[in-house]
C-alpha cells in the first residue's frame, strides 16, 4: 500500500514545489495562494486516481483534458473563476507535464479549445515554456548577447532552487581535433566545462551568496555563463586545460570574443575572465604556501 501511495506523495511534493516557486507570483498574480493550492491538490489527486502516476507519468492527453474539464465543471457559470482555475492548471501542466508529452501540440490545442468553450482565451504564449521560464526568472532572455554567445557554444545556465547547467554534447560543437601533441577528447571537454561552471559558483560565493541577483557588476547567471563558456572555449579552440592556459591561446580567444560580442558584453566577458585568472592564481599561491610550510 505504501509503494502504491508513492506517486501520490511525489505529486504532492511537485505541487508544493510549484506553489513555493516564483511561478505563481510571476505568472498567476491574479490567483491567491489558497486557490492555487486547493486547485492543484484536487487536480493532482484526480490525476493520480486516473493514472496511478505522478506528473511525469501523465502522458495520455485525452485523460488529462477529461480530468481538467471535470475539475472546471463547477465554474462553468462564473467566467472569471473558470478562467482563473483553468490558468492555474494550465500553467502547472505546461511546466511539469507538457515537456514529457509525445505530442505537446495536441495538448495545447485541447486546452485552448477547453478554455474557449467558456470564454477563457489561452494564446500560444501561455504554453511557450522558454518564455515562461524567462518571466519566472529561471532563465535569462535568449536574445541577450552573452546568452546567445554561451548558447552558440552549447551552454545554458538556469536557476530553480540552485543554479544548474545544460550543455550540448561537446562532440556536436565546433572544436579543434589536435593541437601539438594534445588530442581533443569528449570526456575532457565535458570535465573542463563542468569545472568552469563550479569555479564560477565559487567566485560568486566569494563575493556574495548564490541568491544575489547581481555579482561583479552583472547579473549572476550572466557571470556564471561567461566563466563556464571561457573554460569550454579554451579547451574547444586550443585544447588547453586551466593548468596549461597560455598567453597566445588567451589572446586568440579574446580577439574572437571582441569580434563576436558587442562592446558592453565584451567588457563583462573581460571582467569575468580577469576574475578567473586572479582566482586560479590565488588558489595556486595558497597551495604553494601550504607546501612550503
Amino acid at each position: 500500500m505504501q509503494m502504491a501511495q508513492k506517486p501520490l506523495k511525489n505529486t504532492q511534493i511537485i505541487i508544493q514545489s510549484f506553489v513555493n516557486s516564483p511561478i505563481p507570483e510571476k505568472l498567476l498574480p491574479f490567483a491567491d495562494s489558497d486557490a492555487i493550492n486547493a486547485t492543484l491538490a484536487k487536480f493532482g489527486v484526480a490525476m493520480y486516481m486516473q493514472t496511478g502516476h505522478s506528473p511525469s507519468g501523465w502522458t495520455d492527453t485525452n485523460r488529462i483534458l477529461t480530468v481538467m474539464e471535470d475539475q472546471l465543471t463547477p465554474f462553468f457559470k462564473d467566467p472569471v473563476a473558470y478562467a482563473t482555475h483553468a490558468a492555474i492548471i494550465q500553467i502547472f501542466l505546461t511546466f511539469n507535464v507538457q515537456p514529457h508529452l509525445k505530442d505537446p501540440e495536441a495538448f495545447i490545442t485541447g486546452v485552448q479549445k477547453l478554455g474557449q468553450q467558456h470564454g477563457a482565451i489561452m494564446n500560444a504564449e501561455n504554453f511557450d515554456i522558454d518564455q515562461l521560464n524567462v518571466i519566472a526568472g529561471f532563465d535569462q532572455p535568449a536574445d541577450l548577447p552573452e546568452v546567445k554567445y554561451a548558447a552558440e557554444r552549447g551552454i545554458k545556465i538556469s536557476r530553480r532552487d540552485d543554479y544548474f547547467m545544460t550543455m550540448k554534447r561537446p562532440e556536436e560543437l565546433p572544436h579543434a581535433n589536435r593541437v601539438g601533441k594534445y588530442e581533443w577528447k569528449t570526456v575532457t571537454a565535458e570535465r573542463i566545462t563542468k569545472e568552469g561552471f563550479w569555479f564560477a559558483l565559487d567566485l560568486v560565493k566569494l563575493k556574495k551568496d548564490l541568491t544575489a541577483s547581481h555579482v561583479y557588476d552583472m547579473p549572476t547567471p550572466i557571470f556564471i555563463a561567461l566563466v563556464t563558456t571561457f573554460y569550454a572555449s579554451m579547451y574547444a579552440d586550443a585544447i588547453e586545460t586551466p593548468k596549461r592556459w597560455a598567453a597566445p591561446a588567451l589572446e586568440d580567444l579574446f580577439q574572437k570574443a571582441r569580434r563576436d560580442l558587442p562592446k558592453s558584453a565584451f567588457k563583462r566577458y573581460w571582467r569575468a575572465i580577469d576574475l578567473v585568472v586572479d582566482g586560479l592564481r590565488y588558489q595556486r599561491n595558497r597551495r604553494m604556501s601550504w607546501k612550503v610550510r
